[in-house]
This record gives structure tokens, C-alpha cells and sequence, in this order.
């Protein structure tokens, strides 16, 4: 009991609006905000924290000064073999162990952000008179950086690499990449984004007169942002969609998962569609012209802006004794209505940009092909960002990129 936290060093005297009692009970308490992959992420890193303080600094998590924090950062740069699993098990095996290998600077980084977190989180709701995690980031090195303008496409390589695009043939897989190409680095959403804006986040309105596309966007911490989408990529997720509609793939009844933003677990709508609904039962058809159109009209407001273009081949998983197995019984599409996931979209920018970097390597007076060969997502969002600090105050950048500072958007 001594280790539980009831006697914690920095426990407030006072109680605390969660009536949590122990660390445990705080944690679970924190972690009640999230859902999905957020919270799995999340209650990962918070374990394996408190095992470390429990099983190695043998202190309360309550009780934890800045030098213990340093001490963990040591700890996960280099985890003993007792505390590494060498392959991927369910974590209620007996093989489980709270790391992969040791963790990188970005890693580390994301780790010690998690945390801090829960420790403002457990200050801000009074289980704790004072955090030690506030301000550590630089005393440990971990500072986010800024935007990087070398993490991202100059002109005379986005030209190349469009070039490159342009000889492919005239396919639904070519005008995807196209459209994903042209949107991330004309509105500079993040990978999380682009898997899970749904066309009713697009709306046409005037601007200074003129018409203009508008998508609503939710970002970290489900702040909602408004981004402008030019009528020419607009067009392309038109072309985007019908193809979809012609390869017979999207929406699929039999699959309950929305992909929706990590902060945002469902909406009203979600939770309806999540339990097998079409949208359209809030309202009492009079016609089946009627009940169609409603189908149709929520249909197309969840569709995703990037979606897939084949079905997927059956899911490999691990069965109870972890050995993988092909599971041909569970829906392998990993939306309802069809959203392309996160690691997929990731996965085809950087075969393509590994395509172009090829070509760069074999052409007279074609870009370096080595910048090719790093570029990813979230290139295309600098990109974006290099482009518009020419044309806007950074306070409005800002804004569009969705930052919670504006020292992040300052390059």
C-alpha cells in the first residue's frame, strides 16, 4: 500500500473532483476520456510508466520528483531484455512485455508528451498539489520542433515528382494518388485527417464574392478547422468516387467501424451507424422514393475523401496461443464506409515517392534523389505551410494548420 499512491509525496490534501484514491484509480480516471486507438495508445505508455515506478524506482507515481523523470528517459532509451518482447504477442500472454526495443527521440518525445498529459491532467483535477512533469520537456531534450523547411517539397521537386506521376497510365489507383497528392499539399491536413474527414464536411459558400469549397475539419484535441478545397480537387475526388461506385466498393453493411478522429470516439450519427443504423431512421419515410433518397444523401455525407479501390484480402491475426492464423470469417474492410486507413494512405505515398526517387537517380538534371526517398505525409503538410507563409500572417497559418502555438507553425 505504501507504493499505491494514498500517501503520495505531491498528494493534494484536498479532494479531487475525480475521487480517485490511489494512482491506479487516477489513471483509469484519465483515461476514460479517450477511445479507440488513442486510449490503447494511451493506457500502453501509462502502464508500462507505472510498472517502471512500482518494479524499478520502487517510489508511488505520486511521489515522483524531476530526477525520477530523467531516470525513466534513461530507462526507456535503453530497456533491460526482461522488459523487451522480441515479437508481437497479445498482451494476455505470457510473453508480453511493455516494450519493443528501445525508444527513439520521436518516440521518447511522444512518450513523455502522453505522460505529461496525465500529470497536468492529475494536477488540474487535484489528485496531485504539483507536477513534476511541467517544463521537462526541454530540461530532457524533447522540445517539438518548429516546422522544418528542409522536411519539405520545393518547387522544382514537386514538379519532378508530378512529371513522374503524370507518365503512369490513366487508372483509378493513378488518379487516387493524384487527388491525395494534390489535397495534402493544398490544404496541409494531417495523415489522421485525410483517413477520416467525411464529405459532409464539404459545403460551397461565397467568399469575398466568389464561390468557394470549404471541408470542416477535426483536428488533435477535436478542434474544429476550416480548410478552402480548389474547384480542380474538388473535381478529383468526383473522378475518386466514381470509380469507387464503378469497382462496387464503399459502404459495407456487414463492417460496424467508423474511422473517425482519435479525440472524437463517434458522433450522434456514429453511434447509429455503429449499432448496424442507416442515418435515415430518425425520420419516418413516407415513400421508399423517400427512404432512398435519405439513404442515399447519408451515404454520400460519410463517405471519405480517400477510399479504397478493391476489397481487402482477409486479416491475418494471432489466435490464443499467438500463432497467426488468417481470419476469413471477420470483414476485412476496415471502414464502413470504405475510408482508407491511416498506415495504407502512409503506405502509398511512400512507395511513390521511393518510385520517384528512382527516377530521379537515373535522370540528367532531376532533383537529388535522396530527399525523395524520406519524403512521407507529412512532407506534403510543410510543403503546404512553406507556401502559404509567403501569402499569410502566421497567426492565420496557424489556424489552418490547426497548431495549439504559434511557435509550432513558426519556420
Amino acid at each position: 500500500d505504501a507504493l499505491s499512491g494514498r500517501d503520495g509525496l505531491f498528494r493534494s490534501p484536498d479532494t479531487n473532483v475525480w475521487g480517485a484514491e490511489t494512482d491506479v484509480q487516477a489513471i483509469q480516471q484519465w483515461l476514460s476520456r479517450y477511445q479507440g486507438q488513442t486510449r490503447r495508445d494511451y493506457a500502453r505508455i501509462a502502464e508500462r510508466f507505472y510498472r517502471w515506478c512500482l518494479q524499478v524506482r520502487r517510489k508511488a507515481l505520486s511521489s515522483l520528483q524531476e530526477p525520477d523523470l530523467q531516470a525513466y528517459q534513461a530507462f526507456v532509451t535503453a530497456p533491460p531484455p526482461d522488459w523487451v518482447q522480441p515479437r508481437k504477442v497479445r498482451r494476455e500472454d505470457a510473453a508480453w512485455r511493455p516494450f519493443r526495443g528501445p525508444l527513439g527521440r520521436n518516440s521518447q518525445r511522444h512518450e513523455f508528451a502522453v505522460l505529461g498529459g496525465l500529470f497536468a491532467a492529475m494536477h488540474d483535477k487535484g489528485y496531485l498539489r504539483a507536477n513534476a512533469m511541467s517544463g521537462l520537456g526541454r530540461t530532457l531534450g524533447l522540445v517539438k520542433p518548429s516546422i522544418d523547411v528542409r522536411r519539405s517539397l520545393n518547387e522544382a521537386q514537386w514538379s519532378f515528382a508530378m512529371a513522374v506521376l503524370r507518365e503512369r497510365p490513366d487508372t483509378p489507383a493513378r488518379r487516387r494518388l493524384q487527388l491525395l497528392l494534390e489535397l495534402a499539399s493544398t490544404t496541409g491536413l494531417r495523415l489522421s485527417e485525410l483517413a477520416t474527414t467525411r464529405m459532409k464536411g464539404l459545403r460551397q459558400e461565397l467568399v469575398d464574392g466568389e464561390s468557394a469549397w470549404l471541408l470542416d475539419v477535426i483536428g488533435k484535441g477535436g478542434k474544429l478547422r476550416t480548410v478552402m478545397v480548389f474547384d480542380d480537387i474538388k473535381v478529383l475526388m468526383e473522378r475518386h468516387h466514381a470509380d469507387m461506385d464503378a469497382a462496387g466498393v464503399g459502404f459495407e453493411d456487414a463492417v460496424k467501424r467508423v474511422q473517425v478522429p482519435n479525440s472524437l470516439p463517434t458522433t450522434a450519427a456514429g453511434e447509429r451507424m455503429a449499432a448496424g443504423g442507416t442515418g435515415a431512421d430518425a425520420v419516418v419515410p413516407t415513400s421508399n422514393a423517400l427512404q432512398d433518397a435519405l439513404r442515399a444523401e447519408h451515404l454520400q455525407a460519410w463517405r471519405p475523401l480517400i477510399g479504397i479501390l478493391r476489397r481487402p484480402p482477409p486479416r491475418r491475426d494471432l489466435d490464443a496461443r499467438g500463432v497467426p492464423f488468417v481470419d476469413r470469417e471477420r470483414p476485412a474492410q476496415a471502414d464502413r464506409y470504405g475510408a482508407l486507413e491511416r498506415s495504407a494512405i502512409y503506405g502509398l505515398l511512400r512507395r511513390f515517392f521511393r518510385d520517384v526517387a528512382n527516377e530521379a537517380a537515373t535522370r540528367e538534371g532531376a532533383p537529388p534523389a535522396a530527399e525523395f526517398t524520406r519524403a512521407s505525409t507529412h512532407w506534403l503538410r510543410h510543403t503546404f505551410a512553406n507556401e502559404a507563409i509567403k501569402q499569410m500572417q502566421p497567426q492565420v497559418l496557424q489556424s489552418l494548420l490547426g497548431h495549439s502555438h504559434l511557435r509550432v507553425t513558426s519556420v
